[in-house]
């Protein structure tokens, strides 16, 4: 067998062309059972393999969607198998409305449900052989890290969670060797940045990450243009955290960075695109639930004394302060109590807060501060006022979030747990710099499919 590099690109790759095969032949096969083998009957529902290419499309999107590209998928688990059988649900859902919707694409309900069944069984024994035979051969990459702070810790965190991908961590290299041997995280230090030149030679290494703080007089810049030249990979530890974890690490982070990285940038037309989508969103959602307000008003006011609305100023693009509006989920209390992290197991949820956080139904109310252009459906999540001086003054960049939109879902509230104390508000905060970086109209339609997965999976209870 050739022995391929290992890494994410391929493994990508193979799936998904293995994926595409298999769904292909699988519907193919189903249309020909279909028919008794009946080749004619079958040209007759022609053209076919425009069908089958439309469908194939479909379930590769919610396959995708529903993250099984992602990396955490390379190995077994019984997630993967329930992501497997929610794709194929959803996807042939999807298509038994299509095939009302749009006739042409129409395949039958025989085939349908011969799709239902089948391709389940197909594509759970196809991931399980692949991740038992193939994967376990391809070539492990060697990667060696400069640095040994934070940022090159969660370098090697990441690598470690992604052992299955085929990135191997050999050693850390040390400003000198007064520390060699001591492990950090699990790799060791085997070296100082003067020895890396022998170090890539002697251990073969495929991919150098440099993971510094400050690169001036530590780490000659001729040596790592020298190894790009070889055809050795040579990554900023930010940038591989950027790409891997989808979140900015900002306990190194430089300002030239920022100003010179791609990305940070929102043109007029993506802002406008932006408003239009958000107006006519909110005003289907509020239509779509004004039901929901009514059970929502009467479950809270039954439940306890107060208002059923619950508003509190937040502040908004360009640290502009606005009046946000929920269902309240908590007993009455003052805005400017000290607590105002809400944790999980909080004394102060009722009942109905509790089923209405659970379901998201509080969030609805929200979408009236959308079409009011305060808010935006996706963006950062809307701060409290009473923390903005301690977070601006303890989490670098953090004004970079009043460039946007809060929103009512966002990148971080999809990646990352209920913020409830400064230091995961600096995570959160890595986050979002992530989506404000990589703004685009279909990273928001993305984070608006994730939210609503998570929200019929109930994952994003609090």
């Amino acid at each position: 067998m050739y022995k391929l590099r290992k890494d994410i690109s391929v493994h990508f790759f193979i799936l998904l062309v293995t994926d595409a095969l298999l769904i292909f032949a699988t519907l193919f096969l189903v249309l020909l059972i279909r028919f008794r083998f009946d080749m004619d009957a079958v040209h007759y529902y022609d053209p076919y393999y425009i069908k089958i290419f439309c469908i194939v499309l479909i379930h590769l999107f919610f396959l995708s969607y529903f993250g099984l590209y992602d990396p955490s998928t390379f190995y077994l688990n019984n997630e993967i198998f329930t992501k497997i059988g929610y794709s194929i649900l959803l996807s042939s859902g999807v298509l038994f409305l299509a095939y009302y919707i749009y006739p042409p694409i129409k395949m039958g309900r025989g085939v349908w449900i011969g799709n239902l069944i089948a391709l389940p069984i197909v594509l759970l024994f196809a991931r399980w052989i692949y991740v038992r035979s193939l994967a376990a051969k391809i070539h492990k990459q060697k990667v060696l890290i400069v640095g040994t702070g934070e940022l090159a810790r969660e370098v090697a965190r990441k690598i470690i969670e992604w052992e299955g991908v085929g990135l191997s961590t050999v050693g850390f290299l040390d400003i000198n060797n007064e520390r060699l041997g001591l492990s950090l995280v699990n790799p060791k230090i085997i070296g100082s940045y003067a020895d890396i030149e022998s170090i890539v030679d002697k251990e073969k290494i495929e991919k150098v990450i440099v993971a510094l703080a400050d690169r001036r007089n530590q780490i000659c810049m001729d040596t790592l243009l020298k190894f790009k030249l070889r055809g050795i990979r040579v990554v900023e530890g930010a940038d591989f955290l950027e790409r891997t974890a989808g979140r900015i690490p900002i306990s190194q982070l430089r300002p030239s960075w920022l100003v010179f990285t791609k990305g940070f940038q929102v043109f007029h037309a993506q802002k406008i695109a932006k408003r239009v989508m958000d107006i006519l969103l909110s005003v289907f959602a509020l239509i779509l639930s004004s039901p929901l307000f009514i059970v929502a008003a009467v479950m809270i006011k039954l439940d306890s004394a107060g208002p059923v609305f619950f508003r509190q100023t937040r502040i908004g693009e360009n640290a502009k302060l606005f009046t946000l509006i929920k269902f309240r989920t908590m007993t009455v209390m003052d805005e400017s109590e000290d607590n105002c992290w809400s944790e999980k197991g909080d004394a102060r949820i009722t009942r109905s807060g509790a089923f209405l956080r659970r379901t998201r139904i509080d969030e609805l109310p929200q979408f009236i501060n959308v079409l009011k252009g305060e808010m935006s459906i996706v963006g950062t999540r809307p701060d409290i006022t009473y923390l903005k001086e301690q977070l601006e003054k303890e989490v670098p960049f953090y004004t970079l979030r009043y460039s946007i939109k809060p929103g009512i879902t966002g990148w971080a509230q999809i990646k990352y747990r209920y913020v409830s104390s400064v230091e995961e508000g600096k995570k959160r905060h890595e986050y979002d710099l992530y989506y404000i970086k990589n703004f685009s109209f279909l990273l928001d339609i993305w984070i608006m499919l994730k939210t609503i997965h998570i929200v019929l999976a109930r994952a994003g209870s609090r």
